[in-house]
C-alpha cells in the first residue's frame, strides 16, 4: 500500500518565522500587507507581495515611503486606482508597466477557466493573483497564491487547498498563509460553482473565481 501524508508546496523564496517572511541579503523583511478598510487597493497590495517574493522589491511594508525604482513606480500607479480597485487587465498591465524582468499574463474567464489556470500556473512553481467574488456579490476581492495544500501519494501529488496571503485578514501567525482556498474533491471540480474561502478573521465564504494574473521569472 502506498503511503500518503498531507504536504504544503509553497512559494521558494518565502520563509515562515513568527509570520510570512522574504529573505533578502542578510535580513529576513515581513511579507503581508495590510489592507484597510477604505481602500480598494488588494490587487496593489498583492503585486507588491509578489514582487517581494521576486525579489524586486526589499521591503514592502515602507512602499508608499518609496519614490524611485520599482517599488515607487508601483505605488505612484497604485494611487491611481487605490479606491476603485482593478481587474484582471487592469492589473497586469499595470505589473508590466514597472519595466521588471518578470512576465505577466491574465485571465478573466469562468470560474472554471481560472481554476484550472491558477493549479496549472502554481504546480510550475509560479505565483498568481486570483481575485473571487462571494455568492451574494457583496465582495470582490484579490489575494495572492502562494501554493498549495494537498496528499503526496507516492510520486502523485492531488492539490486540495490553495493557500493565499489575504492582504483583507490579518498576518498569518507562524505560517506562510492567512487564507485558504478548498477544492472540490474527486471529479467534481470542474462542476462546482463555488469553493469555500476561509481566512484568519472571517468565517468561511463561498466564492467562485473571476480573474487571474501570473507572475513568472523570464524562461
Amino acid at each position: 500500500m502506498t503511503n500518503q501524508f498531507l504536504q504544503q508546496r509553497l512559494f521558494p523564496s518565502l520563509r515562515i518565522e513568527q509570520t510570512a517572511m522574504v529573505h533578502r541579503g542578510q535580513r529576513n523583511f515581513g511579507l503581508h500587507i495590510r489592507q484597510s478598510d477604505l481602500d480598494s487597493a488588494c490587487g496593489t497590495y498583492c503585486a507588491a507581495m509578489a514582487l517581494a517574493l521576486f525579489g524586486c522589491i526589499t521591503d514592502v511594508t515602507v512602499l508608499s515611503d518609496r519614490r524611485n525604482g520599482i517599488a515607487g513606480r508601483l505605488w505612484t500607479a497604485a494611487k491611481k486606482c487605490y479606491f476603485d480597485g482593478v481587474d484582471a487587465l487592469e492589473l497586469a498591465s499595470l505589473i508590466e508597466s514597472l519595466d521588471t524582468d518578470l512576465r505577466v499574463s491574465y485571465c478573466d474567464g469562468s470560474h472554471r477557466q481560472c481554476l484550472s489556470l491558477v493549479l496549472d500556473q502554481l504546480s510550475k512553481g509560479r505565483l498568481v493573483i486570483v481575485s473571487w467574488m462571494t455568492k451574494n456579490e457583496s465582495t470582490h476581492h484579490w489575494t495572492l497564491a502562494i501554493g498549495t495544500e494537498g496528499l503526496q501519494c507516492g510520486r502523485r501529488f492531488v492539490p486540495e487547498t490553495i493557500l493565499v496571503l489575504d492582504p483583507g485578514a490579518d498576518s498569518p501567525q507562524f505560517c506562510a498563509y492567512n487564507g485558504r482556498l478548498t477544492l472540490p474533491s474527486g471529479t467534481t471540480i470542474n462542476n462546482k460553482k463555488f469553493i469555500p474561502y476561509s481566512c484568519y478573521n472571517a468565517g468561511a465564504l463561498q466564492v467562485r473565481l473571476t480573474g487571474a494574473v501570473v507572475i513568472r521569472a523570464p524562461a
